[in-house]
This record gives C-alpha cells, structure tokens and sequence, in this order.
C-alpha cells in the first residue's frame, strides 16, 4: 500500500482528482447517480494533492442531483499573476473576457492558475 501512497501524491493525484470529477460530472449529466464513495475519495485525492476541495458542497450537490466544479486550484488575481510573471492587470482582463476559468467572489477575482497557463501557453 506505500507504493500507491508514494504513486497519489502531487502532480498524480491532481490528475487523478480532474479526471474523476470530470468523469462523476458526465455521470450526473447522464442521469447516473454519484457514487457514495465519491465525496471521500475526492478529499483524500486533494489533500495527496497539496489542493483544496469543499468537500461539504460536493457532499450536497451530490444530494442534490448536481456535480459541480469542486476542485478549488483557485488563487487571488495578484498571486496568480506572481505564479505566472504576468501583470495583475492582464489577469484580471482574461478573467473579465472570459478566456480563463475563473469566478467573482465580491471585488475579487479567484482565477484557476492551470486555465491561466494554458492561455499564456497558446499566446507565447
């Protein structure tokens, strides 16, 4: 069992926990229920992942019929843009246009830094 430990930690298991949520979302669209099984390995993907994850939201969309985004890779506008070596401002424009996925929590955007990679990649 350590070799999987050791295998689930970092990188791995972040991959891991965005193809099963991205599976479990397909699932629900289908009309299939969400395993009961989901909320816990999800939470114990994410902590091997050093990522966050609001287990108690999966927990109810999953009662309610509805898998969201639950993944939370989120960080504030300016620590994004620390992250990537672009300017608070640029950020801030993409999350606005929309190129990147991203929400608005009050004045603050919280950006997905891996969509912000993705569309600096393409624009290099």
């Amino acid at each position: 069992m350590s070799d999987l430990d050791d295998l689930l930690r970092g990188p791995v298991a972040l991959a891991v926990t965005r193809v099963l949520i991205r599976d479990l979302t397909v699932q629900r669209r289908n009309g299939q229920p969400v395993p009961p099984w989901a909320p816990a390995l999800l939470d114990a993907l994410v902590r091997a992942g050093g990522e966050r994850v609001d287990v108690d939201r999966f927990a109810s969309e999953t009662r309610r019929g509805t898998v969201g985004p639950v993944l939370m890779s989120e960080t504030r506008a300016p620590e994004a843009a620390d992250q990537t070596g672009v300017s608070v401002q640029y950020v801030r424009k993409l999350a606005r246009s929309g190129r990147i996925r991203c929400r608005r929590v009050g004045r603050d955007w919280l950006i997905d830094v891996d969509s912000l990679r993705n569309v600096l990649g393409r624009a290099s």
